[in-house]
């Protein structure tokens, strides 16, 4: 991953920031698509959809493979969190590829 100072002068130089959103149910069935897409559109941000696979089998190391990581987060753990629209200055919880 590349350092938060490194990421955000890349972003600076862009300009702008591709952000995608995958509801992706059943992902370890569709896991060569998520793959190929995420090569071919290469969004800077991704935040994916997955109700069926259990978090021990989501399969958190292909996709950082692919140079992305994150968070897991279930919907009762992001209420706990609250509404990120009422956050100000909170960490994000996702991050883009470490390309």
């Amino acid at each position: 991953m590349p350092s938060p100072a490194r990421a955000t002068r890349a972003i600076a130089r862009t300009r702008s920031v591709k952000i995608a959103t995958y509801n992706v149910n059943g992902v370890n069935g569709r896991l060569d698509v998520l793959l190929r897409w995420l090569e071919e559109a290469s969004p800077d941000v991704v935040c994916l959809q997955e109700l069926k696979a259990p978090d021990p089998k989501f399969p958190v190391k292909a996709i950082e493979a692919a140079g992305y990581g994150g968070d897991l987060a279930r919907p009762e753990e992001l209420e706990r969190r609250g509404d990120p629209r009422q956050r100000q200055g909170a960490d994000a919880d996702a991050q883009g590829p470490s390309r």
